[in-house]
């Protein structure tokens, strides 16, 4: 039995069976383990939730994040695939089972990708449940949802597959009818997770270079008609986000330039390393803190074992593709090693850690597997009859099946066993009241909503001893008598009585480019004090409004996005007819 094309049912049910026991330890209780990026993850389903009870389908800053000072993080950020879970969060579903559902779809997408991704390549049912569930439990990906809670990079492995599947269709078997599939991956990837999309585009070129010999005009047309695709639909997120991280320093450009690379890189003993650990990434910490990061035994082998598929002959069918696939995720399963300088290679800390590259070699060593194993599997059943070889064949990946499971079970033993969470009765007000944790903790802002305050203006002042309060140009609160409804922000005439001759206000708004001020409909410039937040310089006896609009360039784009959208819907409609004309 094999995986086909049209066996897509199969495809979902084994999807669906592995998904439920990875996600068991969210399934088993009502509960749910807070770990590093966690809250950051329910404050983006809220923050959203609550955007989209104000009709703001598409926000650029949540007002009332970090004491009301408001943080632009889905500038940066993108929140859009939330929709359904923060849809659910604002319909009365409890914040910790919109997370849950979220996890759970996340890794049913990406279980169900891989799968149509190995069914391109026509291997053993069984072949295809054993590379899948190797995947799903691997080190890696429990590590990094139940460890360090980073959803958005355990969304993107869903789409970094996709992403395969639209160049195994336009480069390998060069359907070029099927591009959108390579634009859907590199879209939605857009808006799942900035730093997978840079892989992702990185991936994407080395497979066009290992391809450049056998690439077709026709092929070479498809493919920049879904990059070009890719952009135009997300023209409304990147330009503008561009926009912002080009107006003023954040902390983000700190840790950028700041982070020390050789620390999170991986040890020769890290790449054996079998168990999960609820600890750092950093090397300075004692092994028995350090969290597992590697892609787990299985896929390890497929990928340095790939090399025995070489003495084949007749070579199988997709060689090329698997070769290319084999020399990218090698080099990303050995790049991290702590033997690279990783301290001399400035230009990558955008990656933050070296190990974030085993998400490439996560995804690639499938593929290796797929003609590794239905190799071995060949020359262990040569001999045999027809019928005897189907039966050890499949009672072999079975077993190879049955062990990966195993294993991955027994690696999500420890996950039920955290004791700091949230149930369904936590509102999210228990989590900023500080009834969960303080809200704060070691950080001069909200962590529990903002994590690394990565988006945040550099320097920030410490919100913690901020109140949130009008301030004249000296920063003496002047008075906390102000109306804010969602991003406007208003401030009656009488307030500002305090104020000294200059008539500058600082008002308790983080600053990103956008904000406008008004004074009895006279548009005034809403410009960026030294502390981050934004000051508005005042007309005597007039009240002061303030709302986030946007920049006219975000404007344009969203309507750009908008147009293209509206566009591409017409030319699949129209597509669908002209198939129907034609049967």
């Amino acid at each position: 039995m094999v995986l086909r094309l049209s066996r897509r049912r199969d495809c979902l049910l084994t999807a669906v069976l592995l998904t439920v026991l990875f996600c068991l330890p969210y399934l088993a209780k009502d509960f749910l383990a807070l770990e590093h990026d966690t809250l950051f993850h329910l404050s983006r389903i809220q923050g959203y939730g609550e955007a989209l009870g104000r009709l703001d389908i598409l926000p650029a800053v949540y007002p009332y994040k970090n004491n009301g000072f408001g943080y632009g993080s889905p500038m940066f950020y993108c929140d859009l695939l939330l929709l359904p879970f923060s849809l659910a969060y604002l319909l009365g579903v409890p914040v910790s089972v919109c997370y849950t559902a979220a996890v759970f779809s996340a890794g049913l997408f990406s279980a169900y990708a891989l799968l149509r991704l190995l069914s391109r390549f026509q291997i053993r049912y069984l072949s295809g449940l054993f590379l899948t569930a190797a995947f799903v439990f691997s080190n890696y990906r429990i590590t990094d949802f139940y460890v360090r809670g980073a959803f958005g990079e355990g969304m993107a492995m869903g789409f970094l597959i996709v992403i395969l599947i639209g160049l195994f269709d336009l480069l390998e078997a060069e359907k070029c009818e099927r591009w959108h599939i390579l634009f859907f991956g590199l879209a939605g990837l857009i808006c799942t997770h900035n730093l997978s999309f840079l892989l992702g585009a990185l991936m994407t070129l080395l497979f066009v270079i290992g391809y450049s010999r056998r690439l077709t005009k026709p092929v070479f047309i498809a493919g920049l008609k879904a990059v070009l695709c890719a952009f135009l639909s997300t023209l409304w997120y990147t330009i503008p986000m561009m926009e912002q991280l080009g107006a003023q320093e954040l902390i983000v450009h700190y840790y950028a330039t700041g982070s020390q690379l050789e620390q999170y890189s991986l040890p020769l003993w890290k790449y054996f390393a079998n168990t999960t650990v609820f600890g750092y990434g950093n090397n300075d910490y004692a092994k028995d803190l350090q969290m597992t990061v590697n892609i787990g035994i299985a896929l390890s082998l497929c990928g340095l074992l790939f090399p025995l598929v070489l003495r084949k002959k007749p070579k199988p069918d997709h060689m090329h593709f698997a070769l290319v696939s084999w020399f990218i995720g090698l080099a990303a399963f050995l790049l991290p090693i702590d033997l690279v300088p990783w301290q001399q290679l400035a230009a990558l800390r955008v990656l933050q850690f070296p190990w974030r590259l085993m998400t490439i070699a996560l995804i690639l060593f499938p593929i290796c597997g797929a003609l590794l194993l239905e190799t071995l599997l060949d020359v262990l059943v040569s001999k045999l009859s027809a019928a005897r070889a189907k039966q050890v064949a499949a009672a072999v990946s079975a077993l190879l099946s049955a062990a990966v499971l195993t294993e991955g079970i027994w690696h999500l033993l420890p996950c039920f066993e955290r004791t700091f969470g949230i149930t369904s009765k936590t509102t999210w007000n228990d989590i900023t009241s500080g009834a969960v944790v303080d809200p704060y903790y070691s950080a001069s802002y909200m962590r529990v909503e903002l994590a690394g305050g990565d988006y945040l203006p550099w320097p920030s002042p410490d919100f913690r001893q901020l109140a949130p309060a009008v301030y004249d140009s000296s920063g003496t609160p002047i008075s906390t008598a102000y109306e804010k409804n969602g991003t406007r922000l208003s401030v009656p005439a009488s307030s500002l009585a305090g104020i000294g001759q200059d008539r500058i206000v600082e008002l308790p708004l983080t600053w990103y480019k956008g904000y406008t001020a008004y004074s009895d409909g006279t548009k005034l410039p809403a410009e960026k004090s030294d502390r981050g937040l934004v000051i508005v310089h005042t007309v005597p006896d007039q009240d002061l409004t303030v709302v986030y609009q946007g920049t006219p360039l975000r404007t344009f784009c969203i309507f750009c996005s908008l147009l293209f959208w509206i566009g591409y819907g017409a030319f699949r409609i129209r597509r669908k007819d002209r198939h129907k004309t034609a049967e």
